[in-house]
């Protein structure tokens, strides 16, 4: 048993590193001691600190029904999704610190009506969706001290108090304030995926020109083939329309801070 709080409650404290670095693991199963006449469906919170969780493990419901908080801790959480909680409509407490989440998107939290607290202290957040705490009734501690769109945290003592503060966090965290320093990093992102993928299609292009000797007839594999060769392309076109847009984008910063320099040995 562990006293937080929330009271006394009954939990899973994750103790060997479960190495989440992809996205979309299933979890199958969780071993440990458990009380005497106790079980998996008896479990109220699980807490993971200090360990490697990138993404949400999935599936946790199937093993974990009746959770009423998630506390992922220092452990480089990327990002989280509304189906990563939407099978817990009992959640109250979020406790996500000392990660790298960026952004918060849309319908985050459609499923989870009775959630109370939501820390998201000490992260990378740059973007809120402007609606996605609205529908938040409860809530009556949100953190996100320490984030790059925003610094705070209150505790909602005052109800009408609520409403101010994250209209704070919407005004400063929309899609429009982004930083040159935020809108490169996304691009980098961008360019990095799209990469992968080129190298994906190409590696079953080269697994198609090596089966046109098999069962399929030879102009049906060429067929696929100009398809593939088509597309990949058009992968690669996109791609230095994106690289030169990151390179113009750079050179415009450098551009806009050589200009306040001189402006300013000018005054």
């Amino acid at each position: 048993m562990w006293s937080n709080f929330i009271g006394e409650t009954y939990e899973c404290n994750i103790i060997k590193n479960p190495m989440i670095t992809t996205p979309n693991k299933i979890i199958k199963s969780a071993k440990g001691t458990q009380l005497p006449s106790l079980n998996n469906s008896n479990i109220q919170v699980f807490r993971a600190v200090s360990q490697t969780i990138n993404y949400m493990p999935q599936k946790l419901y199937k093993i974990f029904p009746n959770l009423i908080e998630i506390w992922i801790e220092s452990c480089h959480l990327k990002e989280i999704h509304q189906k990563d909680f939407q099978f817990f409509p009992q959640l109250k407490y979020l406790e996500f610190s000392d990660n790298e989440i960026r952004s918060l998107k849309k319908d985050l939290f459609k499923f989870n009506l009775e959630l109370r607290w939501i820390r998201f202290y000490k992260n990378k957040i740059y973007e809120v969706h402007p609606k996605v705490f609205d529908n938040l009734k409860k809530l009556s501690l949100l953190d996100m001290q320490n984030n790059e769109c925003f610094n705070g945290a209150i505790i909602f003592k005052d109800r009408f108090k609520i409403f101010d503060f994250i209209e704070e966090i919407y005004k400063n965290c929309s899609e429009g304030n982004k930083t040159s320093n935020e809108i490169i990093e996304s691009l980098k992102k961008e360019i990095i995926e799209k990469s992968l993928k080129i190298s994906s299609l190409e590696s079953k292009l080269n697994n198609i020109t090596q089966c046109q000797n098999t069962e399929l007839k030879t102009n049906e594999s060429s067929d696929l083939q100009k398809f593939f060769q088509k597309f990949i392309t058009e992968q690669k076109v996109l791609f230095v329309v994106m690289i030169s847009f990151l390179l113009s984008t750079f050179v415009c910063l450098l551009l806009s801070l050589f200009y306040q320099c001189n402006k300013k040995s000018n005054n």
